[in-house]
């Protein structure tokens, strides 16, 4: 039975055994704009944990873009923030992303730390990331939160995950996360989205569109997967 860990905050990673396979959440919304950037026809799209790297990765080569965030609003100088909505084909068709966030990408850092293979998990791709780890022998979860505090959104989707992946051997975190979906499971996704911490603050910022693109289950199904060679996420084959 496939044993599966779930860090509810990124810091909690040190304290993980390596496992096999880490699949980094942070709904609102680093890795519901990767997993879009990449549907999207991205080529590739780096992580970076501070904007200064991001910003030595863009002068390395020609026709790089960068986005991200800081406190959930745009960067200056990049050519993007953090909304998945503005990832769209025309923009990032083929093209190599940069990007750094206040959560998302650092929980990135952790969980390459730990696991042999990472994906990038969200709403919008759960089935894929179900159809690929069904099987494996052990699994983490590494919950990006807010500002190094725990996010309800990130332990739902990791908890929906579950759900689907059926009979597994849960360490009490990942308890936590399955029964945090089973108190939610039959809300409607964008009014979930919408009354948690941080939902609540990207809708005061104006960001009420980009909270129901991130609600959309299972309708990007593409498989963000770390690529060592080229150190960024590609679309896996599998």
């Amino acid at each position: 039975m496939m044993r599966v860990d779930v860090t509810l905050i990124p810091s909690e990673v040190e304290y993980c055994s390596q496992v096999s396979t880490a699949v980094v959440i942070d709904v609102l919304r680093a890795s519901t704009t990767i997993n879009t950037a990449l549907y999207n026809g991205a080529a590739l799209v780096a992580t970076f944990a501070t904007v200064e790297q991001a910003r030595c990765w863009r002068n390395m080569g020609d026709g790089r873009l960068l986005g991200g965030e800081r406190k959930a609003l745009p960067i200056d100088g990049f050519e993007l923030g953090n909304s998945p909505l503005e990832y769209t084909p025309d923009v990032v068709r083929q093209q190599q992303i940069g990007l750094t966030t206040t959560n998302g990408t650092f929980a990135v850092e952790r969980a390459l730390e730990r696991a042999d293979t990472v994906l990038i998990g969200s709403l919008l791709n759960v089935e894929a990331i179900v159809e690929y780890c069904r099987g494996g022998d052990d699994l983490l979860f590494v919950c990006a939160g807010t500002q190094g505090r725990f996010s309800l959104e990130d332990a739902f989707c990791a908890g929906v995950i579950m759900a689907r992946l059926g009979m597994v051997n849960p360490t009490d975190s990942a308890r936590v996360a399955q029964g945090i979906y089973g108190q939610y499971k039959f809300t409607d996704p964008v009014e979930f989205l919408r009354n948690t911490t941080h939902g609540a603050r990207l809708e005061k910022l104006g960001f009420s569109r980009d909270i129901e693109h991130c609600a959309k289950v299972d309708s990007f199904p593409v498989i963000p997967r770390w690529n060592k060679v080229h150190r960024a996420f590609v679309v896996s084959n599998r």
